[in-house]
């Protein structure tokens, strides 16, 4: 009873012992792709702590491991004293107010945490973004609970795990020319600047895995032991978040514009592509390409019902566009508009897709 009126509450923070910094980012899969992996202290903290206190949303880096990393505090720290509660509450107070008022960054103070080479950097960088009484309460729940998550995060010895297995992959070059070919779907150059950057967390084992993609920033949860045959499918859904919004907003308007073209239908259909798209690229082709043992269309790709519905009804034109080396054009957005109408609209919520 106690454990789970701690789960009901809401958040926390951690603190370091040291300021040294942390590893600069390597590329992940080499040149043909440059894909950064990051493993950071303050990302992985910040997440943490918006994980324990189901910060969900824009601005926010929470998903469907809220309950693991819940379950991993108590594991690890006990109950909660009044005073941890209450800078819990506190920590939750910050983060809400800034996604509520910061209409046009809101992912600011999570990047600040991203980019930072260490706590200290990341409460440097959070300095220009928030006033001065939240500013206090971010340093003071990030310093209170920094010894007990370094207990937890344990030199990030799940996330090194995850890059050394990765480095030492039969499969890295292949995953390298996948993503090299979804970007050329999407009409982007594959070396851009900024390279996209894995931020790379640890999740407890025996559950799923979080994702989100956050600008360049690919937020991935590892679990002890995952090597690239567990994280293909997220990593490539990430990415291929990250590559639509590299297209930039007038290729991105001409292609909504070509499903608005449809009426009601059409629009429907862009709103639940926006997950759709990248799932059939993901969860569908690449997880065909790399595991063809674990690939089934019974299986969940996506948690909301007409998004898992589409992506699989679409797969084949995806696969067929990316093989061929076609490029997502208004012609392509028609077809994903006609098989909507057609096999996915009577389908499960009528609810769109929220953006990971």
């Amino acid at each position: 009873m106690v454990r789970r009126t701690f789960l009901t509450a809401a958040i926390l923070v951690v603190s370091l012992l040291s300021t040294t910094a942390e590893p600069s980012p390597s590329l992940l899969l080499g040149d043909a792709y440059p894909l950064e992996a990051s493993v950071s202290f303050p990302a992985a903290l910040l997440h943490w702590l918006d994980s324990v206190t189901s910060l969900r949303g824009a601005g926010m880096t929470a998903g469907k491991t809220i309950e693991a990393h819940r379950e991993t505090y108590i594991d690890y720290l006990g109950v909660p004293s009044e005073e941890e509660q209450r800078l819990i509450e506190a920590y939750h107070g910050v983060r809400v107010r800034f996604a509520t008022n910061t209409v046009d960054d809101r992912n600011a103070l999570t990047r600040a945490f991203f980019e930072a080479d260490d706590l200290d950097d990341a409460l440097k960088r959070a300095s220009s973004l928030l006033n001065e009484k939240d500013l206090a309460t971010l340093n003071d729940t990030a310093r209170h609970f920094a010894t007990g998550y370094r207990r937890i995060w344990k030199d990030g010895e799940v996330p090194l795990g995850f890059v050394k297995r990765t480095e030492e992959s039969g499969q890295r070059d292949e995953l390298a020319g996948f993503l090299a070919g979804v970007a050329k779907f999407y009409d982007v150059d594959p070396g851009a600047a900024p390279h996209p950057r894995l931020i790379l967390v640890p999740v407890p084992a025996g559950g799923g895995t979080h994702a989100q993609a956050i600008d360049e920033f690919l937020l991935v949860e590892v679990r002890p032991g995952d090597g690239l045959p567990q994280q293909i499918a997220p990593i490539v859904h990430e990415n291929s978040h990250m590559l639509f919004h590299r297209m930039g907003q007038e290729r991105i308007k001409a292609l909504e514009a070509a499903a608005l073209a449809h009426g009601p239908m059409g629009q429907a259909a862009w709103q639940h592509l926006t997950e759709a798209l990248p799932t059939a690229i993901a969860q569908g082709v690449a997880q065909l390409t790399f595991r063809a043992e674990g690939w089934s269309f019974e299986s969940r790709w996506y948690d909301v019902e007409r998004v898992d519905v589409f992506a699989k009804k679409i797969f084949p034109n995806v696969k067929r566009a990316i093989s061929t080396g076609r490029k997502l054009d208004p012609a392509l957005i028609d077809e994903f508009v006609e098989v909507y109408e057609r096999a996915v609209a009577t389908r499960g919520s009528v609810a769109p897709a929220t953006p990971r």
